[in-house]
């Protein structure tokens, strides 16, 4: 993972993070005569040509005081699978962006 953040104004600043490469892991599934599984190995090559399963995020940090922290951005998930019937074999990726917020409180 490479990730970085930039301090915007005092207590306000601004980051993002991707996944470079990693392992996926899941059960296979079904679906008529074709057999999906997760690609097991996840490495970015960009686009439609990532392998596997990654994460990556853009957001928005807010530091209140030195104990609390709040995020707020989107993650952005490209999912793997392979699928194999009894001719072929194929691969899917499936991409979600979806809007997070996040507290961390620092005991």
């Amino acid at each position: 993972m490479v990730s970085g953040e930039l301090k915007l104004i005092r207590q306000l600043g601004a980051g993002a993070n991707i996944d470079l490469a990693g392992v996926a892991a899941g059960p296979s599934r079904r679906s008529g005569p074709a057999l999906l599984e997760p690609a097991r190995g996840s490495v970015l090559l960009y686009g439609d040509n990532d392998r596997g399963s990654l994460n990556s995020e853009f957001f928005l940090r807010l530091s209140p005081n030195r104990r609390l922290r709040l995020r707020g951005g989107v993650s952005h998930y490209v999912v793997g699978y392979r699928g194999s019937d009894a001719n072929t074999r194929t691969r899917y990726l499936r991409f979600d962006t979806v809007p997070f917020l996040a507290v961390r409180w620092d005991l």
